[in-house]
Order: C-alpha cells, then sequence, then structure tokens
C-alpha cells in the first residue's frame, strides 16, 4: 500500500469536512442544531456510504498483514473521525450550552424528539471510534443528561405514544394508541 495514499485520504477528508463546517459559521445558537443536524444528516446518508463505496476495494482487494493495519484502513472509521475532529470537536462547548437549552429555553425550530436523537445518534457513533476521544464523550453524556431531564419532565412533543387519561376515563381506553378502530 503507498504510504501517501493514508493521507492522501486524510486530506481529502479534512477538505471535505472543511466544506461542512464552514456552513456552520456564523449560525446563531437557535439555529445551530437544526444546521447540525442537516449536516450530520447529509454527511451520514449520502457522503459517507459514497466515501465508503468508492474506498471499497481498500476493505475487499488488499490483503493486510494484521488486523491492526486492515483497521487502519477502515475508511468509514477515518471518516467519522475526520467529522468528528473537524466539525463536531471544533463547536464543543458551544454544542455543550446549546444542548442544555435544546429542551428548556428555545429548542430548535424542529421537533425537538427529532432534532436529540438525531445527535444522540451522531454523538454515539462519534463516541464509538476506536481511539477514545473525552471531549465527544463530554458532549454526548452533556446530551444525555438534558435528553433525560426531558424525559422525566413529561415534556414529549413529538413522541406518537400513548394519550394521558382524562378525568373519568378508564385506564383501558386511555391505553389505546389509535383509538376504536370500529
Amino acid at each position: 500500500m503507498p504510504p501517501h495514499l493514508y493521507s492522501d485520504i486524510e486530506g481529502l477528508l479534512r477538505d471535505g469536512m472543511f466544506t461542512l463546517n464552514a456552513k456552520m459559521l456564523g449560525v446563531t445558537d437557535e439555529k445551530l442544531l437544526d444546521r447540525l443536524v442537516e449536516q450530520w444528516s447529509f454527511f451520514f446518508t449520502y457522503a459517507l456510504p459514497y466515501f465508503e463505496a468508492v474506498f471499497l476495494p481498500l476493505r475487499t482487494d488488499m490483503q493486510y498483514r494484521s488486523l491492526d493495519e486492515a483497521e487502519m484502513w477502515n475508511v468509514r472509521n477515518m471518516a467519522l473521525r475526520s467529522f468528528r475532529d473537524n466539525v463536531i470537536l471544533l463547536q464543543t462547548k458551544r454544542l455543550e450550552d446549546v444542548f442544555a437549552k435544546l429542551f428548556t429555553d428555545f429548542g430548535s425550530s424542529q421537533n425537538p424528539a427529532a432534532t436529540a436523537a438525531k445527535m444522540l445518534q451522531m454523538t454515539s457513533l462519534l463516541a464509538s471510534a476506536p481511539d477514545h476521544n473525552e471531549e465527544i464523550e463530554r458532549v454526548l453524556s452533556s446530551l444525555k443528561a438534558n435528553w433525560k431531564i426531558m424525559m422525566t419532565k413529561g415534556d414529549r412533543r413529538g413522541f406518537a405514544g400513548v394519550r394521558k387519561a382524562k378525568a373519568g376515563q378508564s385506564s383501558e381506553t386511555s391505553n389505546q394508541i389509535f383509538g376504536s378502530l370500529t
């Protein structure tokens, strides 16, 4: 394997993340999570699978000397690590502040539950990278803590589920999600 190929791939990823990160600059705190959800969704849905497909021969056609060497060339992990390092970690303090407000002060223009779910997906995947990172763990913990607070407060806007029983309504009727189908 040519030694410069690894650094070329990292450079390509860094340039791509620079483009994604540029779309985060100048965004107000109120719009930050919406923009981050948009960037993460694009990256995870389109860019990452395309990147993996382009470099699939590195996973299927190469003979590696060890499992460690094969893991080093895992382009999925390289791309996730690049997103983490070049998009998220540059904004950790700001994200922690915004996560604290997500369910209380301003939320987002979208459904807070959907925004939180995407943020949990993103931070969980980025925190699971083989090279452990304390900052992303802290951001994930902050988001999880705020998620738990929202769930215990009973403010579950955006969640479909069991209706709360009204005064005088039987528990059997209140547990029907879709009501009577007859």
